[in-house]
């Protein structure tokens, strides 16, 4: 339960709600209009919509934490009961790219559909309607009660939903913020006990996504998403009801779950950026705290700290500031240097880091949540500076989600650090997968087969094997290729970081940037090399620029081995 006497312990309370202050709307956030959500149906734009639904969303967290605050303050209490009054209102809680059209308005009567944010807004309006219980009017808070229970709690109980079998965020976001709105706001009955139930087994199946490594499938940020839904819900009914739903053996996964964060941070706040990952984000510091007491010698604590402008997503998600308030405890954070190496054996991650070197390759499949075409693939930095990088996620469309993602360069394989054979890319889908062949930690070597990531029955086999040698800081991948015809081509590409051209020869490329110099050396079996600067749009709408270079070899024979080697050195 959150106590918000509890809140005012943390350190920076009382700088989070100075800055909260500064963050109050002065014109009040209208809600999104017709024409907005039909941009995404006709156009696929999810941007104009959403921009104002998380505004909306924004001032309900900053509002309910002054509030709650200062519940004698006759200002915000106004401004929370007139938003909360017009997102009761809202003719869906539902983002265009999720809604059931014939639920919602190709109906004779009004259905409401279960989503993400649907669900997550039914999450912070209890937590809301139970803290502001005292301060809040009672026609508010009678209206908060009708909503939750007519948009969110009545449908889930009127049919089963496809998320409750999903193995991915959906299951822990969606059922963990109902089971979380049914403990609230119902009382212990027949219905309240089909929820939790039904949440209860949502929450298996999300655990069953992961492996025993504890790796998520879909990225760091997905994983603090779902990871997070799953922890509230389970922590507040273990709390509410005095009883456990998780056996011996969820625990044993939750260790090794609550432990993915600390490996894929290559430093700081930058992330190995798999899947749809940004290469950049603040840690989940309130599952770090919060598992940290259970685990303390499994889970580490983020190095960076956090600024009160970070606190509250993009999203405006409530949930998270709360707990991080609640859950953080002051500790000692001291740099690790020691040398990290993790093999993931389930999602067949491969992650090398020490204070000089950070470099992560990808097996697994590619038919994974939030896809991309990339076994095979590898993100490699030097001192803390990018080299050889991911592209992350592109902004998110109707298209991307659908038939035509990998029509996208950040989820297609030409758009990743992998080869074009014979004029063909990767392939998604069931069966598409890698192999670990060889896994040498001693010697920092890992070897995939990747002969079933591309259609192509040109190919017999196909082996690419990673080589780090740290005491050079020098990584050298090596592919082993055998077709069953003659004449073959292969176009490999490579993606760095922005960097300038110091000098080139027919086998060698230097780059550098203002405090490294990086060495990429070919095979001489190679035909040529070509080098090429481009722009494009991060997940945030950010213009990125990047460099990719291409090494082309053609009319190769059956039997062929394509190298390359990068070398790092401080300027």
């Amino acid at each position: 339960m959150i106590i918000g006497s509890d809140l005012k312990k943390h350190s920076k309370y009382f700088e989070v709600i100075e800055h909260f202050k500064t963050q109050v709307y002065t014109y009040f956030p209208a809600a999104p209009r017709y024409d907005e959500f039909q941009l995404f149906l006709k156009t696929g734009n999810r941007i104009v919509y959403e921009d104002k639904y998380f505004e909306r969303r924004k001032q309900l967290t900053y509002l309910g934490l002054l509030l709650l605050d200062d519940p004698a303050n006759q200002k915000y209490k106004v401004k929370l009961e007139n938003l909360i009054y017009s997102i009761c209102n809202e003719f869906t809680w539902c983002l265009p790219a999720h809604v059931d059209i014939d639920k919602e308005f190709n109906c004779k009567e009004k259905k409401f559909t279960l989503d993400l944010f649907s669900t997550e807004t039914a999450f912070t309006l209890s937590e809301l309607y139970r803290l502001l219980g005292e301060v809040l009017s009672k026609d508010i808070l009678n209206l908060m009660h009708a909503a939750i229970f007519q948009r969110v709690i009545n449908p889930f109980l009127s049919e089963k939903w496809s998320f409750e079998d999903k193995a991915n965020n959906w299951s822990s976001v969606c059922a963990g913020s109902i089971g979380i709105s049914a403990l609230y706001i119902m009382n212990d009955s027949r219905d309240r006990t089909i929820i939790l139930s039904r949440v209860n087994q949502a929450m298996k199946v999300f655990l069953s996504g992961y492996g025993k490594d504890g790796a998520c499938l879909e990225g760091l940020n997905y994983w603090q998403y779902g990871f997070r839904y799953f922890t509230y819900y389970s922590d507040m009914y273990e709390s509410q009801t005095g009883s456990h739903y998780l056996s011996d053996t969820d625990l044993n996964k939750i260790k090794s779950i609550a432990a993915f964060q600390q490996k894929m941070y290559a430093y700081e706040r930058t992330v190995f950026n798999i899947s749809d990952s940004p290469s950049s984000m603040v840690p989940a510091y309130d599952l770090a705290h919060y598992y940290h007491l259970l685990f303390p010698k499994d889970v580490s604590i983020p190095v960076s700290d956090w600024a009160v402008n970070e606190l509250l997503d993009h999203c405006g998600r409530w949930a998270p500031v709360i707990r991080t308030l609640m859950w953080e405890k002051q500790s000692i954070n001291s740099k690790n240097n020691k040398e990290e190496c993790y093999w993931l054996e389930d999602i067949g991650i491969y992650i090398f880091n020490n204070k000089y070197l950070q470099f992560l390759s990808k097996g697994g499949s590619n038919d994974e949540p939030h896809n991309h075409n990339d076994l095979g693939h590898f993100i490699f930095h030097f001192k803390e500076q990018p080299i050889c990088i991911d592209l992350g996620a592109p902004q998110y469309t109707k298209d991307y989600f659908d038939d035509k993602r990998y029509d996208y360069i950040q989820a297609s394989s030409k758009g990743h650090s992998v080869p074009i054979i014979n004029g063909k890319y990767q392939v998604d889908g069931e069966g598409i997968f890698s192999r670990p062949i060889v896994y040498d930690q001693v010697n920092q070597l890992v070897t995939y087969d990747l002969t079933r990531a591309y259609e192509n029955n040109e190919i017999d086999s196909f082996n690419r094997t990673f080589k780090l040698s740290p005491e050079v800081n020098r990584l050298d991948v090596v592919d082993n290729y055998l077709f069953t015809v003659h004449h073959n081509q292969i176009e490999q590409r490579i993606f760095f970081s922005k960097m300038e051209i110091e000098s080139r020869t027919d086998f060698q490329l230097i780059f550098r940037n203002r405090v490294i110099r990086t060495i990429v050396t070919f095979s001489t079996y190679i035909e040529s090399y070509k080098t090429n600067s481009f722009k494009y749009i991060d997940h945030f709408g950010s213009e990125k620029e990047a460099t990719m270079v291409s090494i082309y070899a053609k009319n190769i024979p059956c039997k062929y081995k394509m190298e390359f080697s990068i070398q790092c050195f401080e300027i």
